[in-house]
């Protein structure tokens, strides 16, 4: 069957919490699971949540990321529609994707951080040029931030050793 076919789409008021259905027993067992028939299986018809009107096969595979955590959730009409050989090369490919998935969480994190923190905060090249830098900083300092931006570190100390010390320096005190 098509994947367009709108007898596969969510409605769009459909809710479900990680503590409900089979995504939830992934969530809770960190383990992946692919059950040939939804409505028969012993260990899943009690705990399966229907969200499609023709699932029948429901294959669902945690994807972790260090303390991250999402679920990939496949579901089909036909009974028995996922190989275990399918289901291996899917976790294989979600370690990989994991990775990236991980860095783009954090490089969000530092944006958002960088954005509401109250105290100045700056982000430096090993070279310590500037690379991010938040309002704070250019309220505290009086520069915008493409007088910043690329520039050293250095540059805005008043005693110039220090702001040397302050690059060269492996760990802040």
């Amino acid at each position: 069957q098509k994947a367009s076919s709108g007898e596969f789409r969510l409605r769009d008021d459909f809710e479900q919490s990680v503590e409900e259905g089979i995504l939830g027993y992934v969530y809770r067992e960190n383990r992946a699971v692919n059950v040939g028939n939804v409505h028969t299986d012993p260990e899943f018809k009690d705990i399966y949540k229907p969200s499609l009107k023709s699932t029948m096969s429901e294959l669902c595979l945690p994807i972790k990321a260090g303390e991250l955590f999402w679920l990939l959730n496949i579901e089909d009409s036909r009974q028995n529609a996922f190989s275990e050989e399918e289901k291996e090369a899917l976790m294989h490919l979600l370690n990989e994707v994991s990775g990236f998935l991980e860095k783009s969480w954090l490089r969000l994190f530092l944006r958002a951080s960088l954005l509401f923190a109250s105290d100045a905060v700056i982000v430096t090249s090993r070279k310590g040029n500037i690379k991010r830098l938040n309002s704070a900083t250019s309220k505290l300092l009086g520069y915008s931030d493409d007088e910043m931006i690329d520039q050293s570190l250095v540059t805005f100390f008043q005693d110039s050793d220090i702001g040397r010390h302050m690059v060269q320096a492996e760990k802040v005190p």
